[in-house]
């Protein structure tokens, strides 16, 4: 696990700010009035990271929640593939906080893989 270099967060937050509210604005609340139209596994996907043997980038900013932080090290923990970076000044949107070094390591992934 390496922590990425710092990310400015007032210069982050300029950015991101002004998008996520475009994204609220633009979205129309559907899914909060009609009931999800997923099928749920038959067994509950946490128990099968261990069969997921596929190279996974797992990302999550240094400022982003416990539980996604927890979430995180889970997966990169019990997916035998998986590797685990995180963006130091980050929060949960990393790709639009940090997006130089967000797409830095999803395509030094993907050349790797």
């Amino acid at each position: 696990m390496e922590l990425l270099e710092d990310v400015d967060p007032e210069e982050a937050r300029a950015i991101v700010d002004p998008a996520l509210k475009l994204m609220i604005d633009r979205y129309s609340g559907w899914h909060l009035g009609h009931p999800d139209p997923g099928i749920s596994p038959d067994l509950p996907v946490a128990k099968t990271l261990p069969r997921i043997s596929i190279p996974t980038l797992v990302l999550v900013g240094d400022h982003d929640l416990p539980d996604f932080q927890g979430i995180a090290q889970r997966l990169a923990k019990e997916m035998p593939g998986a590797t685990l970076r995180i963006i130091a000044g980050s929060g949960h949107m990393s790709n639009m906080e940090a997006p130089q070094v967000f797409n830095e390591l999803v395509l030094e992934h993907l050349q790797r893989n």
